[in-house]
């Protein structure tokens, strides 16, 4: 059994765009730039970009409530390289409620995010975003 989670899920932001945008945590209206998200020692900015005419991004700001443990994993990898964050991102799915049919199809197994996307991440003073690109929508789903 596992312990309390590290990082807890405080807001999420589904956005309309002409085309994709880098660094949303930047964005004047994000809760990273809020007075409250500033207070918070660490927010994990997970941005899913569905590509589409108009794009859309959903975006999840995962905080953690107590600074990040110096030589914890999550340390090494808010403040990792590139590739050791692509070998660790890992994406489990869940349908929590649904047909039978559509929890078999969708799964349990985890995925390792930046293996089957293009991630680009960027980090900042309390917070790291994670930017997923290339969603697999429709027939690309084969390749995860």
């Amino acid at each position: 059994m596992s312990g309390n989670p590290l990082l807890k899920l405080i807001a999420v932001d589904w956005f309309k765009v002409n085309k994709a945008t880098d660094k949303i945590a930047l964005h004047p209206k994000s809760l990273a730039q809020s007075d409250a998200g500033k207070n918070l020692p660490f927010i994990l900015v997970i941005n899913l970009e569905i590509p589409a005419k108009p794009n859309y991004s959903l975006v999840l700001y995962y905080a953690a409530e107590r600074p990040v443990r110096k030589d914890s994993l999550l340390e090494k990898f808010a403040d990792g390289t590139d590739q050791f964050r692509d070998a660790r991102f890992k994406l489990i799915p869940s349908i929590v409620e649904g047909y039978w049919m559509v929890k078999r199809a969708v799964g349990t197994k985890a995925c390792l995010l930046g293996k089957a996307v293009t991630c680009k991440y960027f980090r900042q003073d309390n917070f790291l975003e994670d930017q997923d690109r290339e969603l697999p929508i429709g027939s690309k789903q084969s390749y995860i």
